[in-house]
């Protein structure tokens, strides 16, 4: 009978504790005013809590999103018990700063990398909204890492009053060495022309690494006719190299349409074309070569060719060549044949020279 009775009592105290564990609790939290309570409430902090830890956790963390609005000084009472349920604390605001003075070393930074983040810039300090403080350290470190330190350290140390409505701090930043690109992979079409990365997209070894920069001038490879970008470039980190990958796929571009008819000229006992063909070879050598055929016969004994070549980065060279010829031929009484060849020089990627010559 004992034991039966003890049994009952550990079911029924496991019963109460598992519910006394499972309830909820419930966060009010004002301000010492009204106006101070509207900014509290501004914050839509969660109110609805499976125990107190969390309850703790969630009023540190609105002391520290208020902290982010510029209350750096607000202070949280004590939690008081409302109920069984319901606990209550009250934030003292106090003073809200609006702006932080950031001072930087010259040897890491200049006024041109707080450009577009910062109300007022000198060689020595950056003027900064507190409201958008994170938002500036965030972009400060992405154009940091695109000069080639993707691994630097960057903290706002001495965070103290500077006036009755600013701050001031000491923006500490932990370069490490530069890096640059070592070594290019292409997966996926790995005979890829790599003289287009190096020629159209400037992006070559040895170069400073920028990842963004990278991206950005990747997206032209899918306006290729005989390739395409699977997806963005990835980096892969050594402790003393940098590889970059390029994920390309080769894409079927050539293409062929025609329609031939043959038989023998009676007058001349010869065999002759009547028709017409199309004919486009793209990158068929892995080049970027282009080749262009079009050839076309009628009944008026009129026969047109035309053929022309382009051939881009020769030897993986900035120099390439276009290459055309015409010829034109009426009966047996008429011939025309043109032909010109063009040379370019690429400057930059977007600009280049030319010359030529032609001849008929």
């Amino acid at each position: 009978m004992n034991i039966r009775i003890a049994v009952l009592f550990l079911l029924f105290f496991g019963s109460v504790y598992t519910s006394c564990l499972s309830q909820n609790v419930y966060l009010e939290v004002r301000g010492t005013d009204s106006l101070s309570s509207r900014v509290i409430d501004s914050l839509n902090f969660r109110k609805s809590f499976d125990g107190l830890l969390k309850l703790n956790a969630e009023l540190d963390s609105l002391s520290f999103r208020l902290q982010r609005l510029g209350y750096i000084e607000n202070q949280a009472g004590k939690i008081r018990k409302i109920n069984d349920s319901t606990y209550a604390s009250e934030i003292d605001l106090r003073q809200r700063f609006n702006t932080i003075y950031i001072y930087y070393s010259k040897t890491d930074l200049n006024s041109a990398d707080f450009e577009g983040l910062s109300t007022e810039v000198t060689n020595e300090y950056a003027l900064v909204k507190i409201a958008i403080l994170e938002t500036v350290l965030a972009e400060l470190n992405r154009r940091l890492a695109n000069k080639g330190q993707p691994f630097l350290e960057l903290r706002l140390l001495d965070i103290e009053k500077k006036d009755a409505s600013n701050l001031q701090g000491y923006l500490d930043i932990k370069l490490k060495q530069k890096r640059t690109i070592d070594k290019i992979v292409i997966r996926g079409y790995e005979k890829f022309p790599q003289s287009f990365l190096k020629r159209m997209l400037n992006i070559k070894t040895g170069a400073e690494y920028n990842i963004d920069d990278i991206r950005k001038k990747s997206e032209q490879l899918s306006g290729l006719r005989f390739a395409n970008q699977t997806r963005p470039p990835e980096t892969l980190f050594t402790a003393d190299s940098t590889t970059l990958y390029f994920y390309i796929e080769k894409t079927k571009s050539n293409s062929f349409d025609g329609f031939l008819g043959f038989g023998t000229n009676e007058e001349t006992n010869k065999l002759e074309f009547d028709g017409y063909l199309n004919l486009n070879l793209i990158n068929s050598l892995n080049y970027g070569e282009t080749l262009q055929l079009n050839y076309k016969s009628d009944e008026n004994d009129q026969q047109t060719l035309n053929v022309r070549t382009q051939l881009p980065y020769l030897f993986r060279s900035a120099v390439g060549v276009d290459l055309n010829l015409n010829i034109f031929k009426k009966d047996s009484s008429f011939t025309t044949v043109s032909q010109s060849a063009d040379l370019f020089y690429q400057l930059k990627p977007n600009q280049n020279i030319f010359a030529g010559i032609s001849a008929v």
